[in-house]
């Protein structure tokens, strides 16, 4: 007599051994790259290896190691916040987070940056900007080299 095999969800049992018991996690840049179209200009980073993208803010975090280094945002038609009234998109650009002894190095060396109308302690490149790309590479250099001109240490979690 045949011995029938038992299965659970379509899957034998005895092809349970077969299966990858810890599945591959989908690569974060794929993921984020069709909803952050930013992200392209930073491309260059993917070679980091302890790289990390979060959602923050509404957009997205880019943390090298423990450094939170850059914020995507792209939300082009927000021009306030709170009280507060821009003359230009306020969500649409790129937050650079710096310490403030550091914003006048980094704007000397990219001077499109301006202190952020709503977080003034960091800097902000808006993405309508003519030098936007350039200034991406410029930023993006900065990171690979580990400058300490970018990028802050991410808080403890409060318990």
């Amino acid at each position: 007599m045949k011995k029938r095999s038992r299965s659970l969800s379509g899957i034998r049992f005895e092809d349970l051994d077969r299966l990858d018991p810890a599945p591959q996690k989908a690569d974060p840049w794929l993921r984020f790259q069709s909803e952050f179209l930013t992200l392209e200009a930073f491309g260059k980073l993917k070679s980091l290896k302890k790289l990390t993208l979060k959602k923050m803010f509404g957009g997205l975090a880019i943390y090298q190691g423990d450094l939170l280094c850059l914020v995507l945002m792209e939300s082009p038609a927000d021009y306030r916040y709170k009280d507060k009234v821009a003359d230009f998109p306020i969500w649409d650009g790129v937050l650079v987070c710096t310490d403030h002894p550091h914003h006048p190095k980094l704007k000397s060396r990219i001077p499109s940056l301006i202190n952020h109308p709503i977080l003034p302690k960091w800097l902000y490149l808006r993405r309508n900007s003519q030098t936007f790309e350039k200034d991406c590479q410029k930023l993006t250099s900065l990171i690979l080299k580990k400058s300490a001109l970018v990028g802050v240490p991410k808080k403890a979690k409060k318990r």
